[in-house]
């Protein structure tokens, strides 16, 4: 044990060990109104209210994990709008290292509105436009003004994975919703609920797939909860049952 240039006989890669899937099964998924309800929890009379409720319209609806939202600058948006809508390229997705797929998502609707309105409100605020400019910036209390004001001198320093995180867990205490059996209420949560939702709307696998940035189906079909309701559940289709 003394030689030094003693190497370790295992190979690890070498080795083909299958290591087990992580079970993701704990995240809870929301139900439309639940979403509904913590997507209409902050205030949006406020910049900070309106920052806030723009970041979980895109996690709510599109997907996007706390990294993703955070690491979003607006060089990843495309210049020019189509039909009114804005594409957001999202880079660096999970993957396999060196295979990370960057993917893109189209604003439209409630979700673009929330974006819009924030983005406005930067402008607002003075601060430049930069390619390299976080879309979502941290807030400091400013004593004087004795109000949240975006934090200028740290530009352009982007908001924190868990930041993000806690700025969900805010909310969703805020907004009242919980759950009981172990199950936990995270900011994946919410990306667990999108694609839940999509699927029960009817939106082929293979849609979500590409816009979870998924390399495959299979881990997908993670995402995808058959959460029973009280309006529609197995049980009340069964002949027998009738």
């Amino acid at each position: 044990m003394d030689n030094r240039k003693f190497h370790n006989p295992i190979v690890f890669r070498e080795l083909s060990l299958v290591f087990p899937r992580q079970d993701k099964g704990y995240h809870a998924v929301l139900s439309v109104p639940e979403a509904q309800k913590l997507l209409n929890h902050p205030d949006r009379n406020t910049d900070i209210g309106a920052r806030d409720h723009a970041i979980l319209a895109l996690m709510l609806i599109y997907g996007l994990r706390a990294n993703e939202v955070a690491g979003l600058r607006h060089r990843h948006l495309e210049h020019e709008r189509v039909k009114g809508q804005q594409k957001v390229w999202v880079e660096n997705r999970k993957g396999r290292f060196q295979n990370r797929p960057t993917t893109a998502i189209i604003l439209n609707g409630r979700a673009l509105q929330a974006f819009d309105a924030w983005v406005r409100i930067v402008k607002r605020c003075g601060i430049r436009i930069t390619g390299e400019l976080p879309i979502f910036l941290p807030f400091i209390y400013d004593r004087a003004g004795r109000q949240l004001v975006i934090r200028t001198e740290r530009l352009p320093v982007a908001l924190s994975v868990k930041s993000v995180e806690n700025i969900v867990k805010r909310h969703v205490e805020g907004a009242g919703i919980k759950r009981e059996f172990g199950k936990t209420l995270s900011a994946h949560s919410l990306r667990h609920t999108a694609f839940t939702t999509l699927a029960r709307e009817g939106v082929p696998i293979q849609e979500i797939k590409e816009l979870a940035g998924h390399q495959n189906i299979e881990t997908t079909m993670i995402y995808v909860h058959a959460a029973q309701s009280y309006e529609d559940h197995p049980g009340m289709h069964n002949p027998l049952n009738k």
